[in-house]
């Protein structure tokens, strides 16, 4: 990446430099960039929250509380996602066991006069 900007002539920034100029600019510490990606819904909505606090620093404490509100919907269904996959991943081992008990129990049943039956 570094080489590819080096040929363009492109200079990369880190987060903590993005940071460090927001800082300049008046912006206080609870905005971050980290904070702004974790928040946004997608790469436009990052792009925007950028923009608005680059414009106005000193009101990002605001536009980061605009960003939690508008997506707690999206952040209800990560969470919804999460619980119901640790559910599940319960619910594949009880049915894991289940099914090899079952499993069993048709083996068995085949089983007469000694003799196994094959398929």
């Amino acid at each position: 990446m570094a080489q590819y900007a080096a040929r363009r002539n492109l200079q990369l920034v880190t987060a903590a430099d993005f940071n460090a100029k927001l800082r300049e600019r008046g912006c206080p510490k609870v905005a971050t960039v980290q904070k702004i990606c974790r928040l946004a819904r997608d790469e436009d909505e990052v792009r925007r929250a950028l923009d608005y606090v680059w414009s106005d620093s000193e009101d990002a404490a605001r536009i980061l509380e605009k960003l939690r509100e508008g997506n707690e919907d999206l952040y209800r269904f990560e969470k919804m996602l999460e619980t119901n996959k640790s559910v599940s991943d319960k619910n594949v081992n009880v049915n894991q066991i289940k099914l090899k008990q079952v499993l069993i129990n048709y083996y068995t049943t085949l089983n007469f006069n000694n003799k196994i039956l094959k398929f």
